[in-house]
C-alpha cells in the first residue's frame, strides 16, 4: 500500500463545520458567492480518496457543470500522482479507482444504468424534480450512499419544499 500526504484545500470556517457535520442526506441553502460549489467538490474529493466508488456532481446543465466545477475539481486533484482526467467525459479517476464525474440534469436519461455512491445536486430547483426520485435515489439507496443538495434561494420551488422537509426531519 502506498501512503501519500494530500494537501486539502483552504476552507472557510462555515465550510469546515458543514463538512464535519454532514450526514447521509444534506441540504445546504447558501447565498451567492459563498463558495458552495467549492464545499461540494471538496466533499466529493474527500469521499473519493477514502472510499473507491463512483461520485457525481450534477448541475442544471452539462455546460454549467463544466463551467462551474470542472476547473475546481482538476485543481483539487492536481497534487495527486496518477490521477487521470478525462476532458470529454468530465471525469477524474483517483488512483484508488474512485471516479468523480460531472453531469448536467438537462439529459437525465444519460444517468440511467450507472453506479453511484455519492452525489451533489447543485441548484436543484432548476433540475427536473423527478430525476432524483426516478434515477438517483434508487442508486443511492441500493449503495447506502449520500446526497448533498446545494442551492441559492430563488423563490418557493422544489428545493424550497425539500428544505422545509429537511428542517422538520433532521
Amino acid at each position: 500500500m502506498i501512503w501519500m500526504q494530500i494537501r486539502l484545500p483552504k476552507l472557510r470556517d462555515w465550510q469546515k463545520e458543514a463538512l464535519k457535520n454532514m450526514k447521509r442526506f444534506n441540504v445546504l441553502v447558501i447565498h451567492r458567492r459563498a463558495w458552495k460549489t467549492y464545499i461540494a467538490i471538496t466533499k466529493l474529493f474527500l469521499e473519493a480518496i477514502q472510499k473507491p466508488n463512483d461520485y457525481w456532481y450534477v448541475a442544471p446543465t452539462y455546460k454549467q457543470a463544466k463551467k462551474i466545477a470542472w476547473k475546481q475539481l482538476k485543481e483539487l486533484c492536481l497534487n495527486i500522482p496518477w490521477v487521470k482526467t478525462n476532458e470529454v467525459d468530465l471525469t477524474v479517476t483517483i488512483p484508488n479507482g474512485a471516479t468523480i464525474t460531472l453531469f448536467g440534469a438537462d439529459n437525465p436519461d444519460s444517468l440511467r444504468g450507472l453506479d453511484l455512491y455519492g452525489c451533489v445536486l447543485d441548484e436543484y430547483a432548476q433540475q427536473p424534480s423527478s430525476m432524483y426520485w426516478e434515477i438517483i435515489f434508487p442508486m443511492i439507496n441500493a449503495n447506502k450512499g449520500w446526497v448533498l443538495w446545494i442551492w441559492t434561494p430563488k423563490g418557493k420551488n422544489s428545493f424550497y419544499h425539500l428544505y422545509q422537509r429537511s428542517v422538520k426531519n433532521d
